[in-house]
């Protein structure tokens, strides 16, 4: 049967028609509307973005400024010295690498015919002790030596009985510690009076780093094989400053005042 020529033009006129993508209704449609212009604003972004991150990528970071440490108003010139000698002396540990253990007492490196002298530096002043070389030989070899490698750097005195003794020379701070060995008790005739310095005792002997300087007569420990291997002559007041400290009424977390260091003095 032939095609009416209407119906055909209208075939024709639907072949001639270009194919268009499909298009949606409401919000979609209009996002579909918009959609250059959303490709051209996040193109917008992008560049901006990235030139911002461009240009402060030249600028440089500010640096910040450290506030000074302070010391609180309320702290004691000795606090404030205590807290000094802590820190240096646990920097210095570091540094330095102290050997403060030791498998035997040291050989013998002093020579009796001279003189020697000691300069304690603490946070309160200097002690300075003459040492007996040639009456105490073992004891004053043991204290040069352990001077002369820094092993009292930075030590509190931490047993300090009024009217008795100031003890130091150990290096956990407890009356428990010491360098690793014992000394051979070594006696001689000085009379045990105020100012002389002397090696503590235990049972198991003499001790190898803990000493003391008589705050007064102590010639009653003779008798339990005491000896002094040196006497103070400079210092005598700065020893009485030292602060009071029982460890057997105090906790060990308190207070001690510190050695900053000994100096051995050869002539």
């Amino acid at each position: 049967m032939p095609v009416s020529k209407k119906r055909k033009n209208k075939k024709q006129q639907d072949i001639n028609v270009p194919k268009t993508a499909t298009e949606f209704d409401g919000f979609m449609g209009w996002l579909q509307n918009k959609q250059k212009w959303f490709y051209i604003t996040g193109t917008f972004v992008l560049i901006l973005s990235l030139g911002s991150a461009i240009l402060f990528s030249f600028i440089p970071e500010p640096v910040p400024v450290l506030p000074e440490k302070t010391v609180l108003e309320s702290e004691s010139n000795n606090e404030k010295a205590e807290k000094i000698i802590s820190d240096s002396a646990a920097s210095e540990k570091k540094i330095d690498n102290i050997i403060r253990r030791y498998d035997v007492a040291p050989e013998m490196i002093i020579d009796i015919n001279k003189k020697y002298s000691a300069v304690i530096e603490t946070v309160k002043g200097n002690i300075v002790l003459d040492l007996f070389a040639k009456e105490s030989p073992l004891y004053v070899n043991n204290f040069v030596f352990l001077s002369n490698n820094k092993f009292y750097d930075g030590l509190t005195f931490h047993r300090v009985i009024k009217d008795f003794v100031v003890q130091g020379g150990d290096p956990t701070g407890t009356g428990e510690g010491g360098p690793g060995y014992k000394m051979t008790r070594e006696l001689n005739d000085i009379p045990l009076d105020a100012g002389i310095i002397a090696y503590a005792q235990s049972s198991a002997g003499v001790h190898g780093s803990q000493f003391f300087i008589a705050l007064s007569n102590v010639q009653r420990l003779k008798q339990s094989g005491f000896s002094a291997f040196g006497k103070i002559i400079e210092g005598t007041d700065v020893l009485q400053s030292i602060r009071l400290r029982d460890p057997n009424n105090q906790p060990r977390s308190a207070p001690a005042d510190r050695i900053i260091t000994i100096s051995i003095i050869e002539k």
